[in-house]
Parts: C-alpha cells; structure tokens; sequence
C-alpha cells in the first residue's frame, strides 16, 4: 500500500497480480507451442480455460467481499460481446495461430487487444482519449512493429518458429 499523487492509498496488489497473470499467459502460450500435440480438440481446451478462468474470477470476487448482483441490460450486452468475440473468437484464433504462425507473431495479440478496447470504449461508451493515452497508443504500436521485425529477422536467418 502506498499514497498516490492526491494523498489516497492504494495498493499494489493489483499490478502484482497483472504481472503475474501476464507471466502465466506466456508460460501457456510457450508450453502449447512446444506441446501442440498435447491439446486434443480446440473447443474442450478453450471450454477449459473460459471454465477455469470463471472459477478463479467467482472465488477471487468471494475473498474480495464483492456482493452479488443481476446485471443490468447493458451489462448483459457487454458480456455476450466478451463472450462471443473476445472470449471464443479471440481464443481460438489465437489458438490456431499458436500452431501456425511464429509466436512473436501470435505474442502481438496482447499488446494489439488494449488498443481494441480502448476504441471500443471511446466509439460506445464515450470514453475520453487523453494525451497520455494516445503516448501509450503511440509506444505500443511501436512495440508492436519492433516485435514484427525482429521475428522477421529471425526467420531470415532460418531461427523462426
């Protein structure tokens, strides 16, 4: 816990976890690419994962205290979007790609996916783009080329994947 700049505390376990959830995702991603054989059939895998990620969301949610509530209609709206497009769309994409493109090119998807949500939120829920945030734009879609381009030299060596 610590003062941010208006004297509030905040604590930093939200950005631990962050990492550490990005740190999982890349040992995931790095284990099915070299265990491809290992995963059966696409849809029990992304089933599995949408399922075990639920579980964690409802127990995290419990040991935070959160109370449960029916959501609204645009909530209902939200979610069927996560679900459908960012959640089974997006994961078997990224699945399949996992098995036939390089994965620096699979790992843009990560960076590529803030830069979706942060149009979506400004096209339907007026959400502001400040100056801040077009700088972050603006470094993760040169994190994005200098990704492209490395893998791009690795194959040119004949070390991509």
């Amino acid at each position: 816990v610590g003062p941010t700049r208006d004297g509030e505390m905040t604590s930093r376990w939200p950005f631990v976890l962050l990492l550490v959830a990005a740190a999982c995702w890349t040992v995931g991603t790095v284990y099915v690419t070299h265990h491809r054989k290992a995963v059966k059939i696409l849809h029990d895998e992304i089933g599995f994962q949408m399922l075990a990620g639920g579980i964690m969301l409802l127990i995290g949610s419990a040991l935070c205290g959160e109370d449960l509530v029916w959501p609204s209609l645009s909530t209902w709206g939200s979610l069927s979007y996560l679900v459908l497009i960012g959640s089974i769309l997006g994961m078997g994409s990224y699945q399949y790609l996992l098995g036939h493109v390089s994965p620096v090119l699979v790992s843009t998807y990560a960076f590529v996916n803030p830069l979706v949500a942060l149009l979506m939120g400004a096209v339907f829920a007026n959400e502001k783009i400040t100056f801040p945030i077009l700088i972050s734009t603006l470094l993760i879609v040169v994190s994005v080329v200098l990704l492209l381009k490395s893998g791009e030299s690795e194959e040119d060596l004949g070390t991509g994947a």
